[in-house]
């Protein structure tokens, strides 16, 4: 059975039903806090020539392929059976949530009790998959499988197995697996950001006052050497996008804003792009005032790694999270 579904990830505050522990950096939906990113617009109507090579993006139909793979290379025990869905069966656990998710599920009565029978899925993941967790909650028990390597059109930190087990007839176990998958939409033509295009980039950052004293400060920095331009664009033109997504951040981001100046002379036809902190997915692109899909890089760690230097601050300090804007330093 299969099926898309919208669900948010995780539950927030005192409701959690589950005990888990997950070994995925990129589960960061168990921070609560802000939404997530905005919904991307409509892309304006702006076109570059000589794109470069970007991720590609997937499709629900790769996805349930890859989930059935998951599914069929399931190391069972000996005796295991494949059933059809039991009148009571174990629970369906969520651990990833957006518009670009597919379930794809089969279910199994295992001819071993229920500690015995976690113990063995445990001991012996499926090729290509590695154990990256487990729960439990008051009548059940779970393993999480995450893939070792995703196909480039989905998401690596969203394409997991999830075999939940739950007591059985004849002093079985009920398995429940669910192949849970997202798959990375297209990028908008309007995300490209052809180098050349671009006379200067504008980089801003809020950061910590040293040692605390005063407020928070304000750097900004105008680039305009072509090297460190290309840079900047080849990392963005090498992110993901990322779906839409229903989890939360926490409420304290990092704060900066990047801006690429476009070039008014020749046969440049790229527009102004503004790249902000997009929740704690990555970034979100503007062009022309209309935002694109969020680019995915969990907690914008690559961007800020690449401005760090350019400001003379540490990545470290632009990624903590600071209040309000106190004071400015000049443009260089």
């Amino acid at each position: 059975m299969e099926v898309a579904r919208t669900t948010t990830a995780v539950r927030c505050g005192g409701g959690a039903v589950l005990t888990c522990v997950v070994a995925l950096a990129g589960v960061v939906a168990t921070a609560c806090g802000t939404a997530g990113p905005v919904q991307p617009g409509a892309a304006p109507p702006a076109s570059v020539t000589g794109r470069p090579a970007v991720p590609p993006g997937g499709s629900p139909a790769e996805a349930r392929a890859v989930g059935r793979r998951m599914l069929a290379r399931l190391i069972l025990p000996p005796g295991s059976r494949r059933i059809g869905p039991p009148r009571s069966q174990p629970p369906q656990l969520v651990l990833i949530g957006g518009q670009n998710v597919v379930d794809v599920r089969r279910f199994y009565w295992l001819p071993l009790p229920g500690e015995a029978a976690a113990s063995f899925l445990q001991h012996h993941p499926p090729a290509g998959t590695g154990v990256s967790g487990t729960g439990s909650g008051e009548a059940f028990v779970e393993v999480q499988y995450s893939l070792t390597a995703p196909p480039a059109g989905l998401d690596t930190y969203g394409s997991m197995l999830l075999a939940t087990l739950a007591a059985g007839p004849h002093g079985g176990t009920l398995l429940r697996a669910d192949a849970e998958l997202t798959w990375y939409p297209p990028r908008s033509a309007a995300e490209y950001l052809p180098p050349s295009g671009y006379h200067s980039v504008t980089v801003t950052a809020t950061v910590p006052s040293p040692q605390g004293r005063a407020g928070p400060r304000t750097i900004t920095r105008v680039i305009t050497s072509r090297a460190v331009i290309a840079r900047l664009a080849r990392l963005l033109d090498s992110l993901h996008a990322t779906p839409p997504w229903t989890g939360s951040c926490p409420a304290l981001l990092p704060q900066f804003q990047i801006v690429f100046a476009p070039t008014r002379t020749g046969n440049s036809t790229a527009g102004p792009v503004s790249v902000t902190p997009s929740g704690c997915r990555g970034e979100l692109l503007t062009t022309g005032g209309m935002p694109q899909p969020a680019l995915e890089d969990i907690g914008s760690t690559r961007l800020l790694a690449a401005i760090g230097p350019l400001l003379d601050v540490h990545r470290h300090v632009l990624g903590t999270a600071v209040g309000s804007h106190a004071s400015d330093e000049p443009v260089v």
